[in-house]
Order: structure tokens, then sequence, then C-alpha cells
């Protein structure tokens, strides 16, 4: 869908892909820097530097970590725009960066709050159910991630009275889920753990999916 961003605005997208747009052109991304920005697209309201620092490096240790992290924050730092918001103990994006996955976020709000557009309601149905959220990409936040914005787009689908569209988006969430709830033999490390919590936080999605 058309965001009709200004150019000027950076643009991060997310859906098909990982890639930044600014002054109407494509910017090239620093090594080392792709996952924590795709990290921050999918956390608009921030997070945690510690937590983040786990999410990207679950198998090394806190130090080893941290160092990983403040090395992803310096390359995004040479890509020639702002985009990183640094706190003493959060980080986000820039508020006056854009992201894709906001953009198609804010128009399933507006379809299902009735306050939908005539552009809202022009949009390519099967284009939407199309999108894929950083396809390849197979980290436990990214899956999460992917399961809420089907289960967000297929209501907003459903709103619409495009059932067709709708059901593809579900079939994706079946099909993220039915990986999710492969769970390993116990965890026996921080990182195992921590990677265990996130299986069973995509599997309570999935239930609450299903349930509807």
């Amino acid at each position: 869908m058309d965001l009709r961003t200004d150019p000027s605005i950076p643009l991060v997208r997310v859906l098909g892909g990982l890639s930044l747009h600014h002054g109407g052109q494509r910017t090239a991304l620093p090594a080392g820097s792709h996952r924590l920005l795709a990290h921050l697209a999918l956390h608009p309201a921030g997070v945690d530097r510690r937590s983040v620092a786990a999410a990207l490096w679950p198998t090394a240790d806190d130090d080893r970590a941290t160092g990983n992290l403040r090395t992803a924050v310096w390359c995004l730092q040479q890509v020639g725009c702002a985009l990183v918001q640094v706190e003493p103990t959060v980080l986000r994006l820039r508020a006056d960066v854009e992201t894709d996955l906001a953009g198609v976020e804010a128009w399933a709000e507006r379809v299902l709050a009735g306050a939908a557009t005539p552009e809202d309601l022009a949009v390519d149905a099967g284009a939407i159910a199309a999108l894929e959220l950083l396809p390849g990409w197979s980290e436990d936040w990214v899956l999460l991630a992917r399961e809420r914005l089907h289960l967000h787009r297929s209501r907003a689908l459903a709103a619409l009275g495009v059932p067709a569209a709708a059901d593809r988006c579900r079939a994706g969430v079946a099909d993220q889920a039915a990986v999710s709830v492969r769970v390993p033999p116990a965890p026996v490390g921080p990182a195992d753990r921590r990677a265990a919590a996130a299986r069973m936080a995509r599997a309570l999605v999935w239930r609450r999916v299903s349930a509807r």
C-alpha cells in the first residue's frame, strides 16, 4: 500500500524484506546493523537495552551482548540520517522515522474503528493479504510480530467484507503456529530459557487466534 510519505523522512520497510529509504532513494545498511534496525521497527514504543541485547544475541553472555549492541547502534549512526533515539536504558526509532509496518497497522486500526477513509477502502485487499513481515527471518521476536500482524490484518480485511483475503492471512498464522509449538527438550541455560519463553508466548497468541 502507498504510505504517501515525504521522501525526506527516513522510512524503514520490514514488509517484503528489510530496507531503509531516505531522500527518495534506498540507503545501504551497514553490516551488523540489520537486526537492530528491524527490532526497533517492530517495537515503536522502545526497548530496554538489556532486553534487546538478549533478544538479538541470545547465546552470548551479558557483556558480549551489550558490546554487540553498542556496535550495532554505532553502525546505524553512520547511515547519513538520524534513526535511533538513544536513552540511558531505552532505545527506539526517532519520532520522525516512519515504518511501513506502522502504516499498515494504522490502516487496520482505522478500518476496525469504523474511521476508514475513501483511500483506506480502496486498497487492494489481495496485496494487503500478501504482505509478509521480514520473509525468511526465523528469530522468535520476528515470528511473534508476524503472527500479531496476521491477526490484526485479517480482522481488518474481514471487516471490509473480503473473507478470502482474511482467510489467507489466518492461514499464515496457522503455518507459523505449527512451527512455534514444536518445543524442544527442557532448557538448560539462560539463552534456552529465553527462547522457550518466546515460543510459549507465540503459542498463546495462536490459541487466542484459533479461539476467535
